[in-house]
């Protein structure tokens, strides 16, 4: 736990044994293999910013799709270049978009080529959710720009929740137009090239396809390479794909499914992230 705008991070060298299995830290805090602090050369480096389906929950750490499609991409590579691709998860669950900026801020010491940032249903909600939790618990906003917006939509200290909520609502767009323009600012000072990943949920909400399609439409005027994975399970059935009845985390065959359409849309356009041919 932190007391910072991050709110909560993993803790490095960590190890839990589960139900569904092993949840481990490499000595980074990320529930992936060890990496140097700098790639080595000749390497593509990417990091993964996510949630708790990005990181893996329920699944094996070689059953993730970060896993298996950084396999799949290097299996490629060494009958083609030679080259190397290196996928960071720097995923957390319980992340919602503000926390990203934050994240970014964080892994820019790993000197990446490549930012993924991958997008959930409910992304304005999510956006405002979350700074509806931290202005009230009083956690200082270390963005001013962010800063600005807030004070925009009128919201007080001493408002409750639903009232901070009900403000924050009117300027979601806004607010989650920041997020993404930050990050793609970001990684345009640094020579970085971000990507905007769209991983639908198993069981969407009432209302997804439009916030989905605003979250896409904010997401390309910032500057982000789009990856929409929508329609990537249907015709299939939802509970099949997921860990439990209960529990709607995508399963080991759903994250084979997500890595062959994102390995699928790298194939297609390599160039875009920062690959040679594949």
């Amino acid at each position: 736990m932190r007391d910072d705008f991050l709110q909560v991070d993993l803790a490095p060298g960590f190890r839990s044994e589960t139900e569904h299995g092993a949840i481990e830290t490499n000595r980074w805090g990320m529930r992936d293999q060890d990496y140097p602090l700098l790639p080595p050369d000749g390497t593509v480096r990417g990091v993964l910013l996510g949630y708790s389906t990005v990181l893996g929950w329920g699944v094996n750490q070689d059953e993730t799709f970060e896993a298996i499609l950084e396999e799949r991409i290097n299996d490629r590579l060494a009958e083609t270049s030679g080259g190397r691709f290196e996928l960071l998860n720097l995923s957390v669950p319980g992340y919602r978009p503000p926390q990203q900026a934050m994240a970014l801020d964080e892994s820019l010491k790993f000197a990446p080529d490549v930012v993924f940032y991958t997008a959930a249903g409910r992304e304005q909600w999510n956006t405002i959710n979350f700074l509806a939790d931290i202005l009230e618990k009083g956690v200082d906003i270390p963005y001013p720009d962010l800063k600005a917006l807030i004070g925009e939509a009128g919201v007080q200290p001493e408002m409750d929740r639903p009232e901070i909520l009900k403000r924050l609502k009117l300027h979601e767009e806004a607010l989650l137009g920041w997020v993404y323009e930050y990050i793609a600012q970001r990684c345009a000072a640094e020579a970085i090239r971000p990507v905007w990943i769209y991983l639908p949920p198993l069981f969407p909400t009432a209302g997804e396809p439009e916030e989905r399609g605003m979250a896409r439409e904010l997401a390309q005027a910032a500057g982000f390479e789009i990856v929409d994975l929508t329609g990537i399970f249907d015709g299939e059935d939802p509970v099949a794909l997921s860990l439990e009845q209960w529990d709607m985390h995508p399963n080991a065959k759903a994250h084979e499914r997500i890595a062959t359409y994102l390995y699928d849309a790298i194939q297609s356009r390599p160039q875009a992230f920062k690959l040679p041919a594949l």
